[in-house]
């Protein structure tokens, strides 16, 4: 007899790309440059690493937390951001979740029916599209990197917009592109939301990291339809810790709460312990060494490959058209897997066959600085 089917849903959504390639080609011996992951060789803001006692601030560490997560967390992300961004925010309007991952598919299941559509501006972070996959809705792909301005951009997406859009995501800075959205672009993007009736669903786990020293909230230009979600991941480097929070009106927080009820339940209340401590002092001067760092290397990783310097988060993306010489972009990934460099093919972010990503933060600075020299070589711009 042979076993049931998997769901289709399943089918809707792919493995990681290293996943198929590293299972025909194994990682060589020697040094490996991972810096096709988004992370950092940081530590967390102090006190809140792992050898730090931070279950001794807890009592019940060993029990659940409230699904929306513990009052004194949600009570300091609405201060962080009253004190950041101007807008009211009240504990009502937060939803701790298990990183921003966990918290967008949350998002996704309580504002978007099944069959929905949400605008996705691409290239984009993978897991988003997979999320809305899952949830039942459909992502659609928006063409983003010739987008110039406010008019472009609202063009763009109403060329892409159907009687089934519901709303439309929002990521800057950007994750691959390191790409900042001008608060002209912002503005229209949300008045078209307005117009139209439409969520913006705003991914800002990169609000720390703007080069420029620029503090951008989308959800300032219009709380009752901005949906807003933000990461431990990325602003403190506690990416295993897997906490963050979405921020939302009060009947939508809510809403988000219950879709979590019966997912993930609750972060894990150890971790949302050491974000309470990341949201102090030892936070913001971990954010201010951490942006400087993100911004020299950033910098130096573009000026090797020949790119534009990012204004923001941990990405560059790079267009080895010019290296391929015909042949898939395969040939060009496995060349650097064999050399130890691993990096993210384009074709993950979106339809984009000749680019690669780079993360400029995954590893130490010399190993970054090694691995991207090396891809370098391999293009042709060293």
């Amino acid at each position: 007899m042979s076993t049931p089917p998997l769901a289709p849903r399943v089918q809707a959504v792919s493995d990681s790309v290293f996943a198929t390639l590293l299972a025909k080609h194994p990682l060589p011996d020697g040094p490996i440059h991972p810096l096709h992951v988004g992370d950092t060789w940081l530590a967390p803001p102090e006190g809140c690493g792992p050898d730090d006692a931070v279950l001794s601030d807890d009592p019940d560490a060993s029990r659940y937390a409230p699904v929306p997560g513990l009052p004194s967390l949600r009570a300091a992300v609405a201060e962080r951001l009253v004190r950041r961004t101007g807008v009211p925010t009240v504990p009502e309007e937060v939803v701790v979740t298990p990183g921003a991952t966990g918290g967008l598919s949350a998002v996704v299941g309580a504002l978007v029916p099944h069959g929905g559509e949400v605008l996705v501006p691409v290239p984009a972070w993978p897991l988003f599209a997979g999320g809305v996959r899952v949830q039942g809705a459909v992502p659609v792909s928006v063409p983003w990197l010739a987008v110039d301005g406010p008019e472009a951009a609202v063009e763009a997406l109403s060329a892409r917009a159907t009687d089934r859009t519901v709303a439309v995501y929002v990521n800057t800075p950007g994750n691959p592109t390191g790409a900042v959205w001008s608060e002209e672009t912002l503005d229209a993007v949300v008045a078209l939301a307005a117009s139209r009736g439409w969520w913006v669903i705003s991914d800002e786990v990169y609000d720390g990291l703007v080069f420029d020293g620029r503090t951008t909230s989308v959800r300032a230009r219009d709380p009752s339809r901005v949906v807003s979600a933000y990461s431990c991941s990325k602003g403190f480097g506690m990416a295993g810790y897997r906490v963050g929070w979405v921020v939302a009106p009060a009947p939508v927080a809510r809403a988000v709460a219950r879709m979590q009820t019966y997912g993930t339940y609750c972060a894990s209340r150890p971790a949302q312990t050491a974000a309470l401590r990341a949201l102090g002092p030892a936070g913001d001067a971990w954010l201010v060494q951490a942006r400087a760092a993100y911004e020299a290397l950033g910098a130096e990783a573009a000026d090797l490959l020949g790119v534009p310097r990012p204004e923001g988060s941990t990405f560059l993306f790079v267009d080895v058209a010019d290296a391929l010489g015909g042949e898939p972009l395969d040939v060009l990934l496995i060349d650097l897997l064999r050399q130890g460099v691993l990096v993210s093919p384009g074709t993950s972010f979106g339809p984009y066959p000749t680019h690669i990503r780079v993360c400029f933060t995954s590893a130490a600075p010399d190993v970054v600085r090694e691995g991207v020299r090396r891809i370098a070589a391999r293009i042709g711009r060293a």
